[in-house]
């Protein structure tokens, strides 16, 4: 879990859209910090950001199943409603 310094995160209301579609969200608190990370001895051409995610209230949507493919699983899963907003974090 990250430490808290500086102001107070104030809740932000935003209107975003994604690939599974759009709506009203409210960012409720920080959550976590996503940072890039590489295999050691496998090299990689990407470039990545750091990606500051907060924990949001968003509007239900229907479920979609879907089925991402990386190399730890491949593997359907639904998904029933957005429950963080990951942002580029510089």
């Amino acid at each position: 879990m990250m430490s808290q310094h500086g102001s107070p995160f104030t809740r932000q209301a935003l209107h975003l859209r994604d690939v599974f579609g759009e709506g009203d969200f409210t960012l409720l608190r920080p959550d976590s910090l996503c940072a890039p990370s590489e295999e050691v001895g496998v090299s990689t051409p990407l470039t990545l950001d750091d990606f500051a995610c907060y924990r949001a209230r968003g509007p239900s949507r229907a479920p979609q199943t879907v089925t991402p493919i990386d190399q730890f699983e491949d593997r359907a899963m639904d998904l029933l409603r957005p429950y963080l907003v990951c942002n580029p974090a510089g």
